[in-house]
């Protein structure tokens, strides 16, 4: 593409003419001009359903045996439960249970009663609320996950009832949210997720007999109208991150339905071209994603390997170098799960995952990709925790993944520390102990809104518990000061100096060395350099696996008197006790830690402080910090030894 019609494609002229076509649709109530595609007559509605490409089973023996295995993976009790409830119209939003009326409002939330107004998108600012509302709110609920779990719970029933609440609550959407209208047509990420659950919903029923001509052509225009506004509000900037990657995703979902015609094409070229280009700026050498979240990792990774299962059915093949990339990414998901099944806290939080293929849509299962890495690059590792496949492989491979599954061998997972240097992250692992700390820069090379200031901060598993932890996000827009607190290096565990926040840390590794005795990583970083005396930050962390203590020492090189602070921040689960002057225990059942703090400063003290703290996204409560505070003439340091019993 010549350089200046890409930039023209991503500038705001575009999105201003394509406003300006809106307008005209919208105040003379005539109908957007979409792109001219036939309309599927009655004579052919069979056809088109047969040859639906999400459709995961062909035949009634493959639909029985998608039966089966639906109900071999989950129970069917727990899945008809959840369906029914949302045939009630009531839902799951971030673990709390939702009574959305007799008719949804789309432009409410939910949680506070604040509604948007249904008026274009740009006539209105949708970030300014009541406080305490989140749009996110709103947003979650229009992402149609509900058509997933009506659909599994057909397909487990053919109970007709769940078709039709599927085609009630497409229709409301339709007709409640029109085109580019309300505060569902303000982010063209949401849009994009919520076409590629209608269209993977879809997948379930596209058989019943009620799924007739009306409701095909409805569905084809909603697909049309959500890929012409996802193409003209592309989240293209010159950091681009996951918006963007849901945006090429829901192209190509788009772009395959109408895969015969030229305006279907023209987005399976751009998705699968772009998603080339992406994975190579938005993932580092050894797979980590450069927004430096581990949640919108799990996004990122969905959005390449989802967007690789979907051309690849198509016929597209993506490069060596795409799947290579793709591969670590799946490794670096691999290691930043624990025993069970939790990640670090790390950067901001996600509310969903984009297709909830796992039962409860709203418990985001941080392991489920696994299963997709295992079929796609043959790897029995990552089938250990899922030996007989997972309801995800069943509705993106159909019936048939289980004979390419089958032959994966099994292998036991290598649980050795690693080092991933290009992308500053770190796994140190010793005798029930997982260890996750941060070293790389703040999330898109330094340009990104998902990474926290957490520069050297540290997550600490243990005896199968999580101990110390990351603080967590909140919401970022219910509570923006709480979020930008959270946010803040004063809430992770790491040091800062004069109470000063900081932005670009440019972290440098000293030393990275792991054998079967010990562990030991070294790095420095330089954010406070341009105060009036400058100050380096080093950090080593030591784990001594023969004797199972960890250790962390901060040396603080500088050359006049400053303050250096410092927290540890701890699980609400622990029960943290100060033992003795800058000593403390803390307990989970029968399960402890000792921590144990040194220095030669004259003025080095430690308390205990309670703090916010964010669970998961929209959530918030109290847990309990160790506060460390040292006032020295630099260079000056002093020792964290963490014992483990």
């Amino acid at each position: 593409m010549p350089y200046l019609i890409k930039k023209l494609n991503y500038s705001f002229l575009r999105k201003k003419i394509f406003r300006r076509e809106v307008e005209a649709s919208f105040y003379s109530n005539r109908k957007f001009h979409l792109p001219v595609v036939s309309k599927i007559k009655e004579d052919k509605i069979e056809e088109y359903k047969k040859e639906f490409p999400f459709r995961f089973f062909n035949d009634i023996n493959e639909y029985n045996t998608a039966k089966m295995l639906l109900g071999n993976f989950e129970q069917k009790s727990e899945v008809i439960s959840f369906a029914d409830k949302i045939l009630e119209n009531k839902i799951d939003l971030y673990g709390d249970e939702i009574d959305l009326g007799e008719t949804i409002c789309w432009n409410r939330d939910y949680v506070t009663g604040y509604e948007w107004e249904n008026n274009l998108y740009w006539k209105f600012d949708p970030y300014k609320t009541s406080p305490g509302s989140d749009i996110k709110n709103a947003r979650e609920i229009a992402r149609f996950h509900q058509g997933i779990s009506l659909g599994k719970a057909y397909l487990l029933t053919d109970d007709e009832k769940y078709t039709v609440k599927f085609k009630d609550l497409f229709n409301s959407f339709r007709l409640g949210n029109p085109f580019c209208a309300g505060v569902n047509w303000t982010d063209s990420a949401e849009a994009a997720i919520r076409l590629i659950n209608v269209i993977y919903s879809l997948s379930f029923f596209i058989d019943s007999s009620l799924i007739d001509e009306i409701f095909i052509n409805d569905f084809r225009d909603f697909a049309l109208y959500h890929s012409v506004f996802i193409e003209n509000n592309l989240d293209y900037s010159k950091h681009r991150g996951s918006g963007y990657l849901i945006n090429l995703l829901g192209l190509a979902a788009g772009g395959v339905l109408f895969r015969d015609h030229y305006y279907g094409k023209k987005n399976l070229n751009f998705a699968f071209n772009n998603l080339e280009q992406e994975i190579r700026s938005q993932v580092t050498e050894d797979g980590i994603s450069i927004e430096h979240s581990i949640p919108y990792h799990l996004l990122n990774l969905e959005s390449f390997y989802l967007s690789k299962i979907i051309l690849e059915n198509l016929g597209n093949v993506f490069s060596e170098g795409y799947n290579k990339i793709l591969e670590k990414m799946f490794y670096v998901q691999f290691q930043y799960l624990r025993s069970d099944n939790s990640v670090p806290q790390v950067g901001d939080s996600i509310s969903s995952c984009i297709l909830p293929f796992n039962t409860k849509y709203s418990e985001i299962d941080y392991s489920s990709p696994l299963a997709a890495g295992a079929m796609l690059f043959n790897k029995g590792e990552y089938k250990s925790m899922f030996p007989h496949g997972t309801s995800e492989l069943l509705f993106l491979f159909g019936t048939d993944f289980l004979q390419s599954y089958s032959v994966i061998q099994i292998e036991l997972p290598d649980r050795r520390s690693i080092g991933l240097n290009n992308g500053g992250q770190y796994f140190l692992k010793g005798k029930d102990l997982n260890v996750f700390v941060q070293g790389g820069e703040s999330g898109k090379q330094g340009a990104g809104i998902r990474a926290h200031s957490d520069i050297f901060s540290f997550d600490l598993f243990y005896k199968e518990s999580q101990f110390i932890i990351d603080p967590g996000t909140y919401s970022l827009f219910a509570d923006p000061e709480l979020h930008e607190r959270l946010r803040s290096i004063r809430r992770h565990n790491s040091v800062y100096i004069d109470d000063l926040v900081i932005d670009l840390a440019h972290p440098k590794l000293l030393e990275w060395k792991s054998n079967n005795d010990e562990d030991i990583l070294s790095m420095q970083h330089y954010a406070y350099i341009k105060i009036p005396d400058p100050v380096i930050c080093r950090r080593t962390f030591h784990l001594n696996k023969e004797s199972n203590s960890f250790k962390i020492k901060d040396e603080l090189i500088g050359g006049t008197e400053h303050h250096a602070n410092a927290n540890i921040h701890f699980h609400p689960s622990v029960v943290l006790k100060k033992t003795d002057e800058n000593q403390y225990s803390a307990v989970i059942d029968n399960k402890a830690i000792e921590i144990k703090l040194h220095s030669p400063s004259d003025y080095f003290n430690s308390s205990i402080r309670e703090v916010e703290y964010s669970p998961r996204y929209g959530k918030a409560g109290k847990i309990n910090k160790i506060s460390i505070q040292l006032k020295d003439k630099f260079p000056s340091f002093f020792i964290t030894e963490i014992i483990l019993l």
